[in-house]
This record gives C-alpha cells, sequence and structure tokens, in this order.
C-alpha cells in the first residue's frame, strides 16, 4: 500500500469516528450517576428532555427497584426506562422492542453507558402467539410510538397505519421464560399502544409465579378488553396501585384520555 493511499485511508478513519462523536447526545444526572441518551431525532430529543415529567409513576416504581431486581421492559423503544433502571439502580433489564430504528438507539444507549453486562435487548415483539409477521409502522423516525404488531389472536387496535410495513417476530413472556430459558423478572413494563391484552394472555403461566413482583401496565380504560385485562391481572394475586388508578380516572381529556400506566403488586 502506498504512502499517499495510507494516509488517506487514515484520514477517513479519523472523519468516520469524529463523525460517530457527534451523534447528539443528552446527559443527565441521578445522586452522582451520568445517564446518557443517544437524540439523534426530535422525537428522541424529546423523550428524554421529559424523562421526568410524561411519566412520573414509571420513575417513582423504578426507583423502588435494587441490585437483585430483574426488569423485562416490553416495549422498550430507544430504551428511556432500560437505561434508567440499569445505570441508576443496578437493575438487570430485558428489552425487547421490534422497531428495527428504536431497537438500534436501544442498543446504542446500552453500549454508551457500558451496561451491556447486564443488560439485553432484544429486536422482537411480545404478543400472545409465537410466529412470524408484520408489524405495522406509524413512522419510519426512531424513538416514534403508535406501531403495531400484527402477529396476536387478542384483538389489536387498528394500526395508525400500514404505508410502512416492517417484519417482526414475535414470542410470548410466558414462552420466554420457561421455554427460551430467560430469568423470570421481578418486575415488567408493558407499554405496547394497545396489544397489552394480547401480552397479558401470552403471560398466565409468569403472572402466577410468585417471583413477579410487580408489573407496570399501560391500560386504555375506554377498552372493555383492556379494563378486562386489569381484572384478570388482580384474580391472579396481584394489588392495583389505587393512586396510578386514580390519577388515570382524572385523565379525561385529549387525545390519550383515560390511557396511562397502572401498577400492580403483591
Amino acid at each position: 500500500m502506498s504512502g499517499g493511499l495510507a494516509a488517506q485511508i487514515q484520514a477517513q478513519v479519523k472523519a468516520a469516528e469524529d463523525y460517530a462523536r457527534t451523534v447528539p447526545r443528552i446527559n443527565l444526572e441521578n445522586d452522582g450517576r451520568l445517564v446518557v441518551y443517544r437524540a439523534a431525532s426530535k422525537v428522541a430529543a424529546l423523550r428524554v428532555l421529559s424523562l421526568f415529567s410524561k411519566e412520573p409513576e414509571t420513575i417513582a416504581w423504578i426507583a423502588g427497584m435494587d441490585a437483585d431486581s430483574v426488569l423485562y421492559d416490553v416495549g422498550a423503544n430507544m430504551g428511556l426506562y432500560t437505561i434508567w433502571a440499569a445505570v441508576t439502580r443496578d437493575a438487570t433489564v430485558y428489552a425487547f422492542e421490534p422497531e428495527a430504528g428504536s431497537y438500534a438507539m436501544l442498543c446504542g444507549n446500552i453500549f454508551d453507558n457500558r451496561i451491556a453486562g447486564r443488560v439485553r435487548a432484544y429486536c422482537l415483539g411480545v404478543s400472545d402467539t409465537a410466529g412470524i409477521g408484520e408489524i405495522l409502522l406509524s413512522s419510519t423516525d426512531a424513538a416514534t410510538s403508535g406501531h403495531q404488531v400484527s402477529v396476536a389472536k387478542a384483538g389489536p387496535t387498528p394500526a395508525w397505519t400500514d404505508e410502512f410495513p416492517q417484519g417482526v417476530v414475535t414470542r410470548t413472556l410466558d414462552g420466554l421464560v420457561y421455554d427460551d430459558g430467560l430469568p423470570c423478572p421481578t418486575h415488567i413494563k408493558i407499554d405496547v399502544d394497545g396489544l397489552e391484552p394480547a401480552i397479558v394472555q401470552g403471560a398466565t403461566r409468569l403472572l402466577a409465579d410468585r417471583r413477579l413482583r410487580s408489573v407496570l401496565l399501560e391500560l386504555d380504560l375506554k377498552s372493555e378488553q383492556h379494563r378486562d385485562t386489569m381484572n384478570a391481572i388482580t384474580a391472579v394475586g396481584f394489588e392495583r396501585d389505587e393512586d396510578s388508578f386514580q390519577a388515570l380516572l382524572r385523565k379525561t381529556t385529549g387525545g390519550n384520555a383515560l390511557v396511562g400506566n397502572i401498577i400492580f403488586s403483591r
């Protein structure tokens, strides 16, 4: 290799490294611990900047975890709560996100925070059916929401659009734990924009497992199916957190009226 070509390659490598360092990031601090998030889009930046105000109940729920906790983050998106639980609480986290762009950002956040030793991310959908299907995307931009996995026996919420189909592999929570051998979670967060009933239907054995201590579930109380899902969780021994339930009942205006998180614990 000539000296001129070698110098050219070195210059290109340096330019690529410089570019990688310019990926926008937002740093947050909690009790002296630095939490780093990639914010390569407007949506991603807004998610990070509203971390403490959008879902304060989720942050408070995570604050009760410790280094012995195993969190399943179903619908992890770019990993806001995956990263927060792993960095600030030393929790072990298994994150599931089927949308390709958000999954890539999730993995980048794991690597930036140097927590790959206790965090695993999987690009798959969780449902009541194991199979191969598609996810209908509301947008191709990373960190967006409103996507809809089609592989489910339980009737899913109608997709916002079918303009951007993406292939997806799905598993059930019961299958992940009892067939695939992932550790049993002590806590589960499920936020998948309407498919929550299907995921709960695919977790009947896990919900009865006493090692599982709490579930944070996004529900739409306007939906009979979602109300039945809430009752199914309390029927297997979980107690509904009344503060989060009453806060959701007071949410009566806007496009997300009566849609929000309810915490169940035992």
